[in-house]
């Protein structure tokens, strides 16, 4: 059972540069997320979610009625841009099998 008190691990998952991690951490967030919601939205409040992180963090709160209200789901603007997923992906290794499974 995933405890909210390993939250900042379950955050840099989501935000590392181990793609094979990103799925999982967001799973588990999202098995928690009544749970975790108003400490996310905290931090997200002092220090923006950005790139690699918001998109799955949107999705893991996307069917709770609290959150879509809440600073999390209300940023509107992209979060990401061809050039950026380009400069990211770059600097990042995937996993051959992960882009197996998603093509």
């Amino acid at each position: 059972m995933p405890a909210p008190t390993a939250l900042a691990v379950f955050l840099a998952g989501i935000a590392g540069r181990q793609t094979v991690l990103r799925d999982p951490s967001r799973r588990t967030i999202e098995a928690i997320r009544g749970q975790t919601l108003a400490i996310i939205e905290e931090r997200h409040r002092a220090t923006p979610c950005s790139g690699p992180a918001l998109v799955p963090l949107q999705r893991a709160f996307g069917k709770d009625d609290r959150a879509l209200k809440g600073s999390l789901c209300e940023d509107d603007s992209p979060a990401s841009t061809p050039a950026a997923d380009a400069k990211f992906a770059a600097g990042h290794a995937g996993v051959t099998s992960e882009g197996r499974k998603v093509f």
